[in-house]
C-alpha cells in the first residue's frame, strides 16, 4: 500500500539537497497539491465501489422487467400468429369446399345435359 505523501519530511530531503527553506517548502506545496486532487483515497474507492455495485444492481433489474417484457410481447405475438393462422385455414377450407361443390355440381349438370 501506498504512504501518505510526507510534506514535512520531502522539504527537508530537498533542504538537505542544496534548495533553501523557502524554495523547498513551495515546491513540496506545489507537489502535494497536485497529488491531492488526483490521487483516490479508500474512501473515494469505497464510494465509488458502492455506486458501482448500486448502478450493476439497477442494471440487473432493468435486464429482468425487458426479459419478462419481452417473453410477454413474444407470447402475445405467436397467440396472435396462432388465431390468424386458424382464420386463414378456416377461410382456405371454406373455399375448398366451395369449389369441390361447384366442381360436383357442374359435373352433374354436365352429365345430365350430356349423359345419356
Amino acid at each position: 500500500m501506498a504512504e501518505p505523501f510526507n510534506t514535512l519530511e520531502a522539504a527537508k530531503r530537498l533542504q538537505e539537497a542544496g534548495c533553501n527553506q523557502k524554495v523547498a517548502e513551495e515546491m513540496v506545496s506545489q507537489i502535494n497539491g497536485a497529488i491531492s486532487g488526483t490521487v483516490a483515497t479508500k474512501s473515494d474507492i469505497e464510494l465509488l465501489r458502492q455506486e458501482l455495485k448500486s448502478d450493476i444492481q439497477l442494471l440487473r433489474t432493468e435486464i429482468e422487467h425487458l426479459d419478462a417484457s419481452t417473453s410477454a410481447n413474444l407470447d402475445r405475438a405467436t397467440s396472435d400468429l396462432r388465431t390468424e393462422l386458424k382464420s386463414d385455414l378456416t377461410s382456405l377450407l371454406k373455399w375448398i369446399v366451395g369449389v369441390v361443390f361447384g366442381a360436383t355440381g357442374l359435373l352433374f349438370a354436365a352429365l345430365k345435359l350430356f349423359g345419356s
